[in-house]
Protein backbone atom coordinates (compact mmCIF):
# COMPACT_ATOMS: atom_id res chain seq x y z
CA UNK A 1 0.00 0.00 0.00
CA UNK A 2 1.43 3.42 -0.95
CA UNK A 3 1.47 6.60 1.09
CA UNK A 4 -1.80 7.58 -0.50
CA UNK A 5 -4.78 5.30 -0.16
CA UNK A 6 -7.90 5.72 -2.24
CA UNK A 7 -11.22 5.23 -0.48
CA UNK A 8 -14.78 4.91 -1.72
CA UNK A 9 -13.94 3.92 -5.28
CA UNK A 10 -11.18 6.53 -5.63
CA UNK A 11 -13.47 9.46 -4.74
CA UNK A 12 -11.42 10.59 -1.74
CA UNK A 13 -7.73 10.22 -1.02
CA UNK A 14 -6.54 9.07 2.35
CA UNK A 15 -4.19 12.02 2.92
CA UNK A 16 -7.06 14.47 2.33
CA UNK A 17 -9.19 12.68 4.92
CA UNK A 18 -6.28 12.63 7.34
CA UNK A 19 -5.64 16.36 7.00
CA UNK A 20 -9.35 17.10 7.34
CA UNK A 21 -9.87 15.02 10.49
CA UNK A 22 -6.54 14.72 12.33
CA UNK A 23 -7.13 17.81 14.49
CA UNK A 24 -10.57 16.52 15.50
CA UNK A 25 -9.05 13.19 16.51
CA UNK A 26 -6.20 14.85 18.46
CA UNK A 27 -8.67 17.09 20.34
CA UNK A 28 -10.86 14.10 21.17
CA UNK A 29 -7.86 12.17 22.47
CA UNK A 30 -6.64 15.17 24.50
CA UNK A 31 -10.06 15.59 26.08
CA UNK A 32 -9.98 11.93 27.07
CA UNK A 33 -6.82 12.57 29.09
CA UNK A 34 -4.17 11.43 26.64
CA UNK A 35 -0.86 13.22 27.38
CA UNK A 36 0.41 15.62 24.71
CA UNK A 37 3.47 13.42 24.18
CA UNK A 38 1.22 10.49 23.13
CA UNK A 39 -1.29 12.37 20.97
CA UNK A 40 0.45 11.94 17.61
CA UNK A 41 1.08 8.22 18.13
CA UNK A 42 -2.50 7.51 19.18
CA UNK A 43 -3.89 9.73 16.41
CA UNK A 44 -1.96 7.62 13.91
CA UNK A 45 -3.29 4.48 15.60
CA UNK A 46 -6.84 5.76 15.07
CA UNK A 47 -6.21 6.29 11.36
CA UNK A 48 -4.51 2.90 10.99
CA UNK A 49 -7.53 1.21 12.55
CA UNK A 50 -9.81 3.24 10.29
CA UNK A 51 -7.80 2.23 7.22
CA UNK A 52 -8.00 -1.44 8.19
CA UNK A 53 -11.74 -1.22 8.73
CA UNK A 54 -12.27 0.62 5.45
CA UNK A 55 -10.51 -2.24 3.67
CA UNK A 56 -13.14 -4.60 5.12
CA UNK A 57 -16.29 -2.57 4.47
CA UNK A 58 -17.81 0.49 2.83
CA UNK A 59 -16.99 3.94 4.20
CA UNK A 60 -19.37 5.17 6.92
CA UNK A 61 -21.82 7.94 6.12
CA UNK A 62 -20.54 10.11 9.01
CA UNK A 63 -16.77 9.76 8.71
CA UNK A 64 -15.90 12.28 11.47
CA UNK A 65 -18.27 10.69 13.96
CA UNK A 66 -16.99 7.25 13.04
CA UNK A 67 -13.41 8.44 13.71
CA UNK A 68 -14.53 9.84 17.07
CA UNK A 69 -15.88 6.41 17.98
CA UNK A 70 -12.55 4.82 17.07
CA UNK A 71 -10.63 7.53 18.97
CA UNK A 72 -12.85 6.97 22.01
CA UNK A 73 -11.99 3.27 22.01
CA UNK A 74 -8.27 3.88 21.40
CA UNK A 75 -8.15 6.28 24.37
CA UNK A 76 -10.01 3.77 26.56
CA UNK A 77 -7.60 1.03 25.54
CA UNK A 78 -4.65 3.30 26.30
CA UNK A 79 -5.98 3.92 29.80
CA UNK A 80 -6.78 0.25 30.40
CA UNK A 81 -3.17 -0.58 29.68
CA UNK A 82 -2.42 1.55 32.70
CA UNK A 83 -0.26 4.09 30.88
CA UNK A 84 -2.09 7.09 32.37
CA UNK A 85 -4.88 7.72 34.86
CA UNK A 86 -8.20 9.01 33.54
CA UNK A 87 -8.30 12.76 33.02
CA UNK A 88 -10.94 14.55 31.02
CA UNK A 89 -8.79 17.44 29.85
CA UNK A 90 -5.05 17.60 29.21
CA UNK A 91 -2.90 20.53 30.30
CA UNK A 92 -2.67 21.69 26.69
CA UNK A 93 -6.43 21.98 26.27
CA UNK A 94 -6.74 23.73 29.66
CA UNK A 95 -4.18 26.35 28.62
CA UNK A 96 -5.77 26.78 25.21
CA UNK A 97 -9.20 27.24 26.76
CA UNK A 98 -8.04 29.61 29.51
CA UNK A 99 -6.22 31.87 27.04
CA UNK A 100 -9.59 32.83 25.54
CA UNK A 101 -11.15 33.99 28.81
CA UNK A 102 -11.53 37.73 29.25
CA UNK A 103 -10.09 38.26 32.75
CA UNK A 104 -8.21 36.57 35.61
CA UNK A 105 -11.43 36.51 37.65
CA UNK A 106 -13.24 34.75 34.84
CA UNK A 107 -10.31 32.31 34.54
CA UNK A 108 -10.48 31.56 38.25
CA UNK A 109 -14.25 31.05 38.17
CA UNK A 110 -13.98 28.79 35.11
CA UNK A 111 -11.14 26.76 36.68
CA UNK A 112 -13.19 26.29 39.86
CA UNK A 113 -16.18 25.19 37.76
CA UNK A 114 -14.03 22.74 35.78
CA UNK A 115 -12.54 21.29 38.96
CA UNK A 116 -16.00 20.87 40.43
CA UNK A 117 -17.21 19.21 37.24
CA UNK A 118 -14.17 16.90 37.11
CA UNK A 119 -14.73 15.92 40.73
CA UNK A 120 -18.41 15.28 40.01
CA UNK A 121 -17.54 13.17 36.95
CA UNK A 122 -14.94 11.23 38.94
CA UNK A 123 -17.70 10.32 41.41
CA UNK A 124 -19.70 8.66 38.60
CA UNK A 125 -19.32 5.06 37.52
CA UNK A 126 -17.57 4.55 34.17
CA UNK A 127 -20.75 4.10 32.07
CA UNK A 128 -22.30 7.35 33.29
CA UNK A 129 -18.97 9.22 33.19
CA UNK A 130 -18.41 8.27 29.54
CA UNK A 131 -21.85 9.47 28.48
CA UNK A 132 -21.56 12.72 30.46
CA UNK A 133 -18.06 13.43 29.10
CA UNK A 134 -19.17 12.93 25.51
CA UNK A 135 -22.12 15.24 26.05
CA UNK A 136 -20.33 17.94 28.05
CA UNK A 137 -16.92 18.04 26.38
CA UNK A 138 -17.57 16.74 22.87
CA UNK A 139 -21.06 18.28 22.71
CA UNK A 140 -22.47 15.16 21.08
CA UNK A 141 -26.19 14.49 20.78
CA UNK A 142 -27.74 11.42 22.37
CA UNK A 143 -27.83 9.67 18.97
CA UNK A 144 -24.15 10.43 18.39
CA UNK A 145 -23.25 9.24 21.91
CA UNK A 146 -25.08 5.98 21.22
CA UNK A 147 -23.13 5.58 17.97
CA UNK A 148 -19.76 6.26 19.66
CA UNK A 149 -20.44 3.90 22.56
CA UNK A 150 -22.09 1.26 20.40
CA UNK A 151 -25.33 1.18 22.35
CA UNK A 152 -29.01 1.89 21.73
CA UNK A 153 -30.11 5.56 21.64
CA UNK A 154 -32.56 4.97 24.48
CA UNK A 155 -29.79 3.44 26.58
CA UNK A 156 -27.57 6.47 25.95
CA UNK A 157 -30.45 8.81 26.83
CA UNK A 158 -31.15 6.95 30.07
CA UNK A 159 -27.49 6.97 31.05
CA UNK A 160 -27.18 10.68 30.25
CA UNK A 161 -30.28 11.49 32.28
CA UNK A 162 -29.05 9.40 35.21
CA UNK A 163 -25.61 11.02 34.99
CA UNK A 164 -27.17 14.50 35.04
CA UNK A 165 -29.21 13.61 38.15
CA UNK A 166 -26.15 12.14 39.90
CA UNK A 167 -24.04 15.21 39.06
CA UNK A 168 -26.80 17.52 40.29
CA UNK A 169 -27.05 15.59 43.58
CA UNK A 170 -23.29 15.61 43.98
CA UNK A 171 -23.09 19.38 43.40
CA UNK A 172 -26.00 19.99 45.83
CA UNK A 173 -24.25 17.93 48.51
CA UNK A 174 -21.00 19.87 48.03
CA UNK A 175 -22.88 23.18 48.22
CA UNK A 176 -24.49 22.12 51.52
CA UNK A 177 -21.11 21.07 52.91
CA UNK A 178 -19.51 24.38 51.96
CA UNK A 179 -22.29 26.35 53.70
CA UNK A 180 -22.08 24.28 56.90
CA UNK A 181 -20.35 26.08 59.81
Amino acid sequence: MGARKSIASGALEWDVLYRAHADLVRRMLARRGIPVADLDDLCHDVFLIAADRLNESDPPSHFGLWLRAIAWRVAASHRRRGLRKLELLSDATDQEFESHLPSPEANLQRAQHENLLRDALDALDLRHRNVAALHLFEELTTSDIAFVLGCDRKTAAKRLSAAARKIERWVDERAKLSRAP
